[in-house]
């Protein structure tokens, strides 16, 4: 289930640990930076990182590279929820 794009509200731990989430007075929203997640929630339970290639139509119908980016994907799992957080280059584009 993907969260609206508004903003998501992280439920406070009652025993944190590395990779969970912040307290709900902090708020995680589309649009923030990988360095703002970390300083609000600590780093993740795990995460991947891949590039992968932009392409762009041409008038033929086809399609060319342009250029990559980078994805990631950062997970925080705690004993009562799991939020996976989406990220193209540096800022967070959705949560799910």
């Amino acid at each position: 289930m993907v969260v609206p794009p508004e903003v998501v509200r992280l439920e406070k731990q009652k025993h944190p640990s590395p990779g969970l989430v912040a307290d709900s007075r902090r708020l995680i929203r589309p649009g923030i930076t990988q360095a703002e997640v970390l300083k609000l929630c600590g780093p993740p339970t795990s995460k991947t990182e891949e590039t992968v290639p932009v392409r762009s139509g041409d008038l033929g119908g086809g399609s060319r590279v342009v250029g990559d980016t980078t994805t990631s994907r950062w997970t925080y799992q705690s004993s009562s929820r799991t939020r996976v957080l989406l990220f193209d280059q540096d800022v967070l584009r959705s949560i799910e």
